[in-house]
C-alpha cells in the first residue's frame, strides 16, 4: 500500500544519508539546509520504528566529533525525542538511540545537565541488566561512565546508588567480554570514587572480595598472559585502593 511504499522510500533514503553524512563538510552543510529539524522530526514516537531507527543513526553519525552539529541537534529538540527513544519497545531503536546520546553529551555540559535534571540517567536502567544484551549494556556502561567524568558526577553517582544500577553493572566483572568486563571495573571504579554511599553499597555487595580474588587469579597467570590483562590488572589496584 502507499503507506508501506512511503516508509520503504524514505527508510532507503535516511539509508543512502547515513553514508553521506560520514563525511564532516557534508553534514554541516546538511545542517546548513534545516536537515536536522527534519531529522528530529523523524524521531517522532508517532514515525515507524524503522524510520525512527535510521534517524537516530543519522544524528549520531552528524554528531560525531562534530560540534556545530552538535549544538544545532540540541537546540532543535534532539535530547527529547531521543529520551522518547530509549523509553520505547523496539530494541534496535533503543541501541540507535544509545548511539546518538552518547554523541549528543560528548564534552556539552548543557547536555549533560539537561539530561541529567531531567530523569535521563534513570531511564537507562534497563540497558544494564543482562537481558538487554552484552552489546547495549557496553555502550550504556561506557556512557555512564563518560557522565562520572563531569561536573555532575556526584549527582550522577547518586542516582547509580539509588536507582540500584551497580550490582548488575558489577556482575560484568566476571564476564568472558574483555572489552564488557574492562567498561565494569571502569565504572565501578569512578562510581565508588570519593562517594561513600557507593562504597557503602560495595562493602554490602561483597565487592572487595570478588576483586581481590579476580586480582589474584590474574596475578598467578604467566607473565605473557599477564601482558593482555594489564588495564584490567591496574583497574583492580586502584578499586582495592579505594575499598
Amino acid at each position: 500500500n502507499t503507506a508501506q511504499l512511503d516508509t520503504e522510500s524514505r527508510r532507503f533514503a535516511l539509508e543512502e544519508l547515513q553514508y553521506y553524512v560520514e563525511d564532516i563538510d557534508n553534514a554541516l552543510n546538511f545542517a546548513k539546509i534545516g536537515g536536522i529539524r527534519v531529522l528530529t522530526e523523524c524521531m517522532s514516537p508517532s514515525e515507524h520504528h524503522d524510520i525512527r531507527y535510521w534517524a537516530a543513526w543519522v544524528l549520531g553519525t552528524l554528531v560525531q566529533n562534530n560540534p556545530p552539529t552538535q549544538v544545532q541537534c540540541l537546540k532543535e529538540g534532539a535530547l527529547k525525542v531521543t529520551i522518547e527513544a530509549l523509553c520505547g519497545e523496539h530494541a534496535d531503536v533503543k541501541e540507535k538511540a544509545i548511539f546518538l546520546l552518547s554523541g549528543l553529551l560528548r564534552d556539552s555540559d548543557v547536555a549533560v545537565a539537561a539530561f541529567v535534571d531531567n530523569g535521563g540517567v534513570g531511564v537507562l536502567r534497563p540497558f544494564v541488566d543482562a537481558e538487554a544484551g552484552k552489546k547495549i549494556a557496553a555502550k550504556t556502561i561506557f556512557l555512564l561512565a563518560q557522565l562520572l567524568r563531569t561536573p555532575l558526577r556526584e549527582k550522577v553517582q547518586s542516582i547509580l546508588v539509588s536507582e540500584h544500577f551497580l550490582a548488575p553493572i558489577s556482575k560484568y566483572t566476571e564476564s568472558d567480554n574483555t572489552d564488557l568486563r574492562e567498561k565494569a571495573f571502569e565504572l565501578l571504579l569512578e562510581a565508588l570514587r570519593g562517594s561513600s554511599p557507593a562504597k557503602e553499597w560495595a562493602k554490602g555487595a561483597g565487592l572487595p572480595a570478588s576483586i581481590r580474588s579476580r586480582g589474584d587469579h590474574l596475578a598467578g597467570l604467566d607473565k605473557d598472559t599477564q601482558a593482555d590483562y594489564e588495564h584490567e590488572r591496574h583497574l583492580i589496584r586502584e578499586l582495592r585502593k579505594i575499598i
